[in-house]
Order: C-alpha cells, then structure tokens, then sequence
C-alpha cells in the first residue's frame, strides 16, 4: 500500500509540474521530460508491485485478442473524440471550450507520439494497474481528472479525463490492462492527430 500512494504522489507532482498552470507552449515543452519519467516510474513500480500478483490486472501484449478487441475499441472511441475535438478547436459547436481544445494541440507528431504511447502507458500502468485494484477504478478515474483539472486549469481536460478513465478502468476490469493500453494509445493517437492537422 506504501508503494502504491508513492507512486500516486510521484506522478501527480510530475503532471502537475509538466501541465504548467494551463501555458501551453510551456507544457508541451515539459511533455518529453514527464513522459519518460512518469513511464520509468511506471516501470519501477511494477518491479516493486508486480502486476501479476493484483487481481484482475494482467499485462500481455502477446494475446491477439488484446490487439483485435483494443484496435476495435481505439478506433471506436477515437472517431468520434476526433470529429468533436475539431469542431470544438474549429468553434463549430460550445465556442467557450475553444481554448481548451487549441490548448490540446499538440506542436508536432514526435509530441504526439510521446503523449499517446509514452506518457499514457506510464499513467495507465500505475493508475489502472496497480492504485484502481486497491482504490477504486471511478476513485482514480476522478484522482486523475482533478489532477489534470488543476495542472491545466481547464474544464474540458478535466472532463474529458474523467471520462476517458473511468472508461479505461471499465476496460481494464472488464477484460485486462493490455487491451486497455492498445485502445487508449491508439484512440489518443488520433485525436491528437486530428487536432494537428485540422
């Protein structure tokens, strides 16, 4: 339990130190530095508090079935978080949340690809994988969002985040932490796509 609220406390100073108060230009330039560290922390505790041994929590990416289910999820999820991050960055529908979603983009695909694969397979290993099984997947989901909340100081990250975890922890309960990875890195991917490119 020790290592676990360790874990907690180590990663939410770490996102609350690379969200930057909301500054844009300032996060997306900590994003590299938090990736890396949040996945090694990540890592590190899996070492401490192997995966195997919390129940309900596996991690094998070998399984065809994590990649089919995962890739069908991702893509289900992704194309519809697509189109309304565009029209929100586009000012088509709720113009108050513009900001949040210009804040959102990311400056290029190397920054994407950190945040989408890097930095959410960290943040899912340790909050779905090893504090969801002793805290509560809709307790972490909302430990999440208000971290986010707070590091970027916009409402829709920190809606969008609650959402998304506690559909991540659904996913993980339901089937396993792999096919949670493979969906969540592949529907980030293209939402952080769509708002580049758009």
């Amino acid at each position: 339990m020790i290592f676990s609220a360790l874990g907690y406390g180590i990663t939410t100073l770490l996102l609350l130190w690379g969200l930057a108060g909301g500054d844009a230009s300032l996060m997306w330039a900590r994003l590299p530095l938090v990736s890396v560290i949040t996945f090694v922390v990540a890592l590190f505790f899996t070492k401490l508090i192997p995966l195997q041994m919390i129940p309900k929590v596996s991690l094998d990416l070998k399984d065809k079935k994590n990649w089919t289910l995962g890739l069908g999820i991702g893509f289900g999820v992704a194309i519809p978080a697509a189109v309304l991050a565009v029209l929100l960055k586009k000012n088509i529908i709720f113009s108050s949340l513009n900001e949040s979603a210009l804040f959102l983009q990311a400056p290029s695909i190397v920054s994407i690809i950190l945040i989408s694969f890097v930095l959410s397979s960290g943040l899912e290993i340790i909050y779905r994988g090893i504090l969801a099984p002793q805290w509560g997947a809709s307790s972490v989901a909302f430990l999440q969002a208000i971290t986010i909340g707070f590091g970027t100081q916009k409402f829709l990250p920190f809606a969008g985040i609650f959402l998304m975890d506690w559909f991540s922890g659904f996913l993980t309960q339901k089937f396993n932490l792999s096919l949670n990875l493979v969906s969540r890195a592949l529907w980030m991917s293209i939402v952080f796509l769509a708002l580049y490119l758009s």
